[in-house]
């Protein structure tokens, strides 16, 4: 999911640079390799499906792990 723009604020939220987040495959890198392969797969069926709803984790810059919600609307 190739990213085109960031807040600088994700560097507050998350530790990374705006710069960081806008590079090829970011998004997809910081994904827990547990949860990786779910979440791609339901973030591919958002083109072709009804809303959704789906929990993953996320890596953040301090090597800890945040909790996130996607929901499509």
């Amino acid at each position: 999911m190739p990213l085109t723009w960031v807040s600088e604020n994700i560097a507050r939220l998350l530790g990374y640079s705006a710069a960081e987040a806008l590079q090829p495959n970011w998004w997809e890198a910081q994904l827990h390799p547990d949860d990786r392969a779910e979440t791609l797969a339901r973030l591919a069926e958002l083109r072709d499906t009804a809303p959704i709803s789906h929990d993953y984790r996320f890596l953040i810059a301090s090597i800890r792990c945040a909790g996130f919600v996607m929901n499509s609307a």
